[in-house]
Parts: structure tokens; sequence; C-alpha cells
């Protein structure tokens, strides 16, 4: 059954023809497993060992694309991140939209039924979670179009109909690194203490980047800065005691507040179970 498991997410990411190596880091970490950092990726993300590494080429009519795979198979699970580039950026919502939601037709007419299906985001970019079970398991799939690159996250929990502690923590250990781009940000500068303070804790996981409006008024002015607003974001998911703790006023302080209101995120989690955190965040608007 991995077998059949692995050669079906080969499939689903196009991976075919000529293979070579991507230049990658690996990372041990205290408890075993390896944070690869692929700069050429732009992404980051933990597992429970070093993946294998491969890089594809594929020719179509179009012109031929390279997909990078970064794979590992346990005895519980599979772990996987791909990608691909286009020849071009893919510039309408709509398209890339499509190119999600037919990622998870393709797992779901591969090996079971998708039970959940959820839109979310990488930053300012889309992108769709699908679950499904299978005969023997349960499978996730993660994917988001970047301009001119297709991610997938992909991990597998064998014997089950959950996903694994392992599969969740890989999933949340994926992080894309988006190069800077002008316009407005949320950021969480301070959130990296609650992972700091003792190995128990674990830091709450953003899964958007909503970005607010200027206001007219703000625009005109030409006004820029940041406003650093404080919110609790609580282990039932909610965000809930939001303030301004410095402002630039000109509306911008309040819709800073409703960006953060936007926010999707996965509890802060102590000694395994969500709590609720206290985050600063720094809303950046530049013209």
């Amino acid at each position: 059954m991995k077998k059949t498991i692995f050669l079906i997410t080969i499939f689903l990411a196009l991976i075919v023809l000529v293979r070579g190596v991507d230049q990658n880091a690996t990372i041990s970490a205290p408890d075993g497993w390896t944070q690869l950092v692929s700069t050429e990726g732009r992404f980051r993300a933990m597992m429970p060992g070093e993946p294998t590494q491969e890089t594809s080429t594929e020719k179509y009519s179009s012109g031929s694309f390279k997909v990078h795979t970064f794979v590992l198979t346990t005895k519980e699970n599979q772990f996987g991140v791909y990608y691909l580039d286009f020849d071009n950026p893919v510039t309408y919502p709509d398209q890339a939209q499509g190119m999600l939601n037919e990622a998870c037709k393709k797992l779901e007419r591969g090996i079971g039924k998708i039970k959940e299906k959820i839109e979310m985001n990488y930053g300012d970019y889309p992108a769709i979670e699908c679950r499904l079970e299978f005969k023997g398991g349960v499978q996730s799939l993660r994917a988001t179009v970047m301009k001119e690159r297709l991610y997938w996250i992909m991990t597998t929990t064998f014997g089950g109909k959950n996903l694994s502690e392992d599969s969740n923590r890989f999933l949340s250990s994926f992080n894309i690194v988006v190069p800077p781009r002008p316009g407005v940000n949320v950021e969480t500068p301070d959130d990296d203490n609650i992972a700091s303070t003792s190995p128990s804790l674990k830091k709450m996981v953003l899964l958007n980047n909503p970005r607010p409006d200027y206001t007219e008024e703000a625009r005109h002015r030409r006004v820029t800065g940041i406003v650093v607003v404080v919110a609790v974001f609580r282990a039932d998911g909610l965000i809930t005691d939001l303030s301004v703790r410095r402002g630039l006023g000109y509306g911008l302080d309040e819709n800073a507040i409703k960006a953060v209101r936007k926010i999707r995120f996965i509890p802060a989690e102590r000694n395994g179970k969500k709590i609720d955190f206290k985050g600063t965040m720094r809303v950046t608007f530049t013209l």
C-alpha cells in the first residue's frame, strides 16, 4: 500500500524523465527531526529525518518544466514537498484557484474520497487544503500558486482515520519565504517568544497574511508607517481583545484592526494542549 501511495503522489506531482539533485541545506534538531531549508525553493519544512531530494524535467508542447521533490517515508507516515515553475507567472486569481481545485480532484481520483476541503492563504497567495480517507489511511494535500511557482505539501498517515501528530507537525512547519513587496503587510515579530521560553511551548502558526486597505485621506496625505496592534489569539481559534498600541491615524488604525481580525491561525500549544496567546502585530503601510 505504501508503494502505491508513493507512486500516486509522484504522479500527482508530475514527476518524470531527467533526474538531478537540488541544492538545499538540512539542519538536525535535538529531537531527531530535520529542518529542510531550500534557498532555491524559498521554503522551510521539518521532517523526522532527511528527505530524498530529486529534480526532474518534464517536456510539454508549451515548454519544459522542472519539478523539485523532497520525500521521506517512515513506518507510519509519508511526507513530501513538491514545486514546479511555469514559463510565465499566473496572474489571474481564477486561473490560480482552478489549478488548486484540480489538484484536489486528481488526489480524489487517485486513491480515495475527499472528506474536507479548506480554502486558505500563504501570504497574499491563494491556497487550498484537501483531506481524504482511503483504505490504507488518511492523506492531506496543501497546494498554492505563487506567480510562476506551484507548491504541493502532502502527508499521509497509514492505518488510521486521522493525521498523526508527526503529519500535523510537518504541515504546521511548512513556511514559504516570500520576497518582500511594497504595500501593506502584517507581521508577528513577538510570537517567537512563546517557543523560546520552554521546549514544551509551541508558537502559533499564521495561515494567511491579510492586506488591509489604505483610506483615501491617508493615501492623499501619503501617510506611511507601522500600526502596532495587540490581540489575544485564543485556543478556540477566535481573536479577541484587539487594541492599538501605536497608531497612524487617518483611518489606518481601524483598517489595521480589521486586517488582524481576518487572520487565520493554528493556536499556540503548551504540552500538546492549545492555549491562548497574546500577540503583538505590526501592520506596515507603505506607498
